[in-house]
């Protein structure tokens, strides 16, 4: 299913994010002075993905499906990731090895189940989008 690329241009304004088109398939929204989200409508029009530009090349396809311990879970659309990241209940979750970023993901604040398979030599570190309304320099797809 290919992104609306319009609809999330606007929508990211409304919320305060900025948006820029690095490429006639892709989308850069910047979260804050240091996370870019890249929206990719690939070629393959059941191929396209939402991710981050670097720190791993997490990524997704379709709905955000995020689970809690119980089995519980939650499935956003991108709109709602988008709206999530704006309100806070999407939140941006880093994994830090050795002092270095070594990947970025996005959770819920109420579905997080990951964060019990964390290595001893691993940090996370969770926190907000904040939005800056800078323009968003990255040209990199998520891998």
């Amino acid at each position: 299913m290919p992104y609306d690329f319009d609809l999330i241009r606007e929508l990211s304004r409304e919320l305060g994010f900025a948006c820029a088109q690095p490429s006639p398939n892709e989308l850069a929204i910047a979260l804050d002075a240091q996370a870019t989200l890249a929206i990719v409508n690939a070629d393959s029009e059941g191929d396209s993905l939402i991710g981050f530009e670097s720190a791993g090349g997490w990524h997704y396809h379709g709905d955000l499906q995020c689970s809690d311990p119980r089995g519980n879970y939650i499935d956003l659309d991108y709109v709602g990731v988008l709206t999530g990241l704006a309100d806070g209940t999407v939140l941006i979750c880093e994994g830090w090895e050795a002092g270095a970023l070594r990947e970025r993901w996005l959770v819920h604040c109420d579905y997080m189940d990951g964060l019990r398979y964390l290595p001893v030599s691993e940090e996370i570190r969770i926190r907000r989008a904040r939005p800056t309304m800078g323009i968003p320099t990255g040209r990199r797809q998520p891998s």
